[in-house]
């Protein structure tokens, strides 16, 4: 996973203007005693001609280099989803992990506890809410789970988002993820020096499917190697060679260049912005 920064200006304005009418509609939609209807929300969430986040799609698209915001695989117009990070119509934990089905990307034996059926709906059409992933994270593994450090009494309800502390990462958010994510030279995935927010993160988005994996390996090897070259340079033009290769590899628009950076910062104490700082990427 990339940590993108904020999420684009552009296209903003527009879609807000647009999206206006839709969080005052969803607001109107409140039973006598004023709690929300959580049945006429989804409904209304549901009817194609209000899903209007796809409007958003290619702004974002550009913004994340076209690549998944969770596990940076290459996108196409037609394979990438707007996903709402934290979940319009429900709120779901994973009862199950499950895991991929061999030579395939579906998943078997995932089950979730089906907690509530409403979500954070008034952030339905929140810009602040977006990113763009692929089908496989969004559809088949994330769903609904939206994991957070606080026990869950309830369905959530209006500011929860500004009081509660998220397990998963955002990739337009102010956690990094070589903090919490860690990458083996075989492309394996685990949580970094024990995080519980790259457990849930891996959990909810099966980050460590062997599909993934596999796609990873390659460059993870490729990166290990470097580094482990780096120390037994014997000249001040082969260190900066080896470096170039590392910041060429890294580079935003590459698929997996997050796990690379996070391989880069962990093994070597210096943050990518330092290494990025120290010669320009060609």
């Amino acid at each position: 996973m990339m940590q993108l920064g904020q999420r684009p200006q552009a296209g903003k304005i527009a879609y807000e203007s647009k999206a206006s009418e839709h969080r005052e509609a969803l607001k109107g939609l409140a039973l006598d005693d004023g709690i929300p209807d959580s049945k006429k929300i989804n409904e209304y969430i549901k009817t194609k001609r209000n899903q209007i986040w796809g409007d958003v799609k290619p702004f974002f698209m550009v913004a994340q280099q076209r690549k998944c915001g969770f596990c940076e695989v290459k996108l196409t117009e037609s394979t990438g989803d707007v996903e709402h990070y934290r979940p319009k119509n429900a709120v779901w934990t994973v009862r199950n992990p499950g895991s991929e089905r061999e030579e395939l990307v579906n998943v078997r034996g995932r089950t979730y506890s089906k907690d509530f059926e409403s979500g954070y709906w008034w952030l339905t059409y929140s810009w602040d809410n977006y990113l763009v992933s692929c089908p496989t994270c969004n559809q088949k593994w994330k769903s609904a789970v939206f994991p957070i450090a606080q026990a869950r009494s309830g369905p959530p309800v209006v500011g929860d988002e500004s009081s509660e502390t998220p397990l998963l990462l955002d990739p337009f958010g102010t956690e990094s993820p070589s903090n919490h994510l860690a990458f083996d030279a075989l492309g394996q995935i685990e949580s970094y020096q024990n995080s519980v927010i790259g457990m849930n993160t891996i959990e909810t988005c099966g980050l460590d499917r062997e599909s993934l994996r596999s796609d990873r390996q390659e460059k993870a090897a490729r990166a290990y190697w470097l580094l482990k070259r780096l120390p037994t340079s014997d000249t001040e033009s082969k260190t900066q060679e080896i470096l170039q290769d590392i910041r060429e590899m890294g580079r935003i628009e590459y698929a997996h260049s997050g796990m690379v950076r996070s391989i880069f910062e962990q093994s070597t104490g210096m943050s990518w912005s330092q290494l990025e700082a120290a010669g320009p990427s060609v």
